[in-house]
């Protein structure tokens, strides 16, 4: 198999268990969240790829196909991966990170610019890091410095739109300080 079909396989495992993670989540989310979310996404998944590849074809007394378990299992090791950035990138969209909050903020203002002292940034983050987190976006091309007036770049509006369709996706609302 392609590396393209890998990807597509890991994409597909992924996002069949996004989809029922965010319905349940929207619905009604679980009590024991860091238990439902292990045993989703990373028990459920390999457990239907290893009932499918060897207990099916063993009940039907066909062989096991040594390449399909390869190919799969390098797709549950990518999904795996992929859990792991979901859980890493998370927080920072959902609810802590200065740097997509400037973002943000400035995404949703009229003609896309504010002045710097009026940045909406989560409680408890110090002067300094802001101020870091700020160089950081404008050394990178994302915000643009005009004295004390900050605005968005156009580079920075698809990324903003991901982040706000992702929110939107997941039901965190808009004035949530993220």
């Amino acid at each position: 198999m392609s590396s393209i079909n890998l990807l597509w396989a890991m994409g597909l495992l992924l996002l069949i268990t996004q989809i029922v993670h965010i319905t349940v989540w929207r619905v009604k989310r679980p009590q024991h969240y860091l238990i439902w979310f292990s045993i989703w996404w990373l028990f459920v998944p390999g457990a239907i790829l290893f009932t499918a590849l060897i207990i099916l074809p063993l009940i039907d007394g066909r062989p096991v196909d040594i390449n399909a378990i390869g190919f799969w299992l390098a797709a549950y090791i990518g999904h795996l991966a992929f859990c792991g950035a979901y859980v890493h990138l998370f927080p920072a969209i959902s609810t802590s990170s200065p740097s997509l909050e400037m973002l943000w903020t400035l995404s949703r203002l009229p003609g896309h610019a504010a002045a710097a002292a009026d940045m909406r940034v989560p409680t408890g983050t110090g002067d300094k890091m802001i101020q870091r987190r700020l160089d950081n976006e404008i050394t990178n091309g994302f915000i643009k410095a005009d004295g004390e007036n900050l605005s968005i770049t156009p580079r920075a509006r698809p990324f903003v739109a991901l982040v706000g369709m992702f929110r939107r996706w997941v039901g965190i609302r808009d004035d949530v300080a993220g």
